[in-house]
């Protein structure tokens, strides 16, 4: 649609190569106030238990050379967190990589974006992805602000995704999805062929995280009656319902 948000490849946070999108490399702070059952721990206390992607070697360097602050000042490995403190992690960020392709726009509302979200991004930022995600891109590569997504998509997955362009649309949206007024339907590509010629398949199995990187959770094959498959780890049931809707040789969907 010649009317739909058009690309830009200007940005000057990104570069692009082999069909990847890239990073550059830049400072960022990860800042947060104290939490009551931080009250009382030191620094290397605190991120030994709560961020535990880092060292105790690299937590007491990150104090000392004033890269971990508290109240934007140095303190000591001793010291002791208070409830009105505020403490700052300085960081040199390399986000992970996406590939380098285009957000096709669907249908664009008054109050809605309705959007193919592509795989390899989150739709958010989190963790250690912040301008490589859904949103972040939309601004800096066509010029959008101010999004509200509505629900999420792993950042494998590609598939629909209905974004708000007022806080309180995205909010009522989101509420019927709570409420059960509106569904989501997920269609699996898989490689080989579907075990249960049209039938609906029930898996029943335990979860387990496959890579904390790129947030991929899985199931083990425990018989032939159990298909692997990848499952929202916040599913409370852990059970869901697929069907198979088409097949060949090498590929059932």
């Amino acid at each position: 649609n010649e009317n739909h948000p058009k690309r830009s490849k200007n940005s000057t946070i990104y570069r692009y190569s082999g069909g990847i999108r890239f990073v550059r490399p830049y400072l960022y702070a990860f800042k947060s106030h104290i939490k009551q059952r931080w009250i009382g721990m030191t620094l290397p206390e605190l991120y030994l238990s709560e961020f535990k992607e880092h060292t105790k070697e690299y937590i007491e360097k990150a104090i000392l050379d004033g890269r971990l602050v508290v109240n934007g000042k140095i303190v000591d490995l001793s010291y002791k967190l208070k409830r009105t403190d505020s403490i700052a992690h300085h960081v040199h960020r390399h986000e992970l990589p996406s590939l380098d392709l285009n957000i096709e726009f669907i249908d664009i509302t008054p109050d809605y974006y309705v959007l193919n979200k592509p795989p390899s991004m989150t739709v958010h930022p989190s963790g250690r992805i912040r301008r490589n995600s859904l949103t972040m891109v939309l601004k800096h590569e066509y010029s959008i602000e101010g999004l509200n997504p509505i629900h999420r998509l792993d950042k494998v997955t590609s598939g629909m995704l209905l974004i708000g362009r007022h806080s309180n649309v995205a909010n009522a949206t989101h509420r019927r999805m709570i409420d059960g007024q509106m569904t989501k339907i997920y269609i699996a590509r898989l490689k080989g062929k579907w075990p249960h010629m049209n039938k609906i398949h029930l898996v029943d199995a335990d979860i387990h995280l496959v890579d904390i990187r790129i947030g991929v959770f899985g199931t083990e094959r425990t018989s032939p009656d159990t298909v692997p498959t990848k499952v929202d780890p916040e599913d409370e049931t852990n059970k869901q319902r697929k069907r198979k809707r088409s097949e060949t040789p090498k590929r059932s969907v």
